[in-house]
């Protein structure tokens, strides 16, 4: 499997596949939103949101929770999500 060619949405309600991304990737997968762990994780990528478009790479969180859920997130843990194509949250 090309795994450059999997289509998935966005919490913005867009399509994507890493192809779409003309940079390094970080893909980190979690189990579900709002969890203590994973809120860490996200919040410290997003906090380094600057060096990593420095490096031209993209931080992309993977998660089987909803797109409302990521929107839920996203807006209350402040996190700097699909902001000049830096840390799309996925599902």
């Amino acid at each position: 499997m090309d795994y450059l060619n999997i289509i998935k949405q966005a919490q913005d309600e867009l399509y994507y596949s890493l192809k779409d991304f003309n940079h390094y990737k970080i893909v980190y997968f979690y189990p579900k939103d709002n969890t203590p762990g994973c809120t860490v994780e996200a919040v410290d990528f997003s906090s380094f949101k600057k060096e990593f478009e420095k490096l031209r790479t993209i931080v992309i969180g993977v998660s089987k929770d909803s797109i409302k859920s990521h929107q839920s997130f996203c807006t209350k843990k402040e996190l700097d999500h699909l902001s000049g194509e830096v840390i799309p949250t996925m599902m």
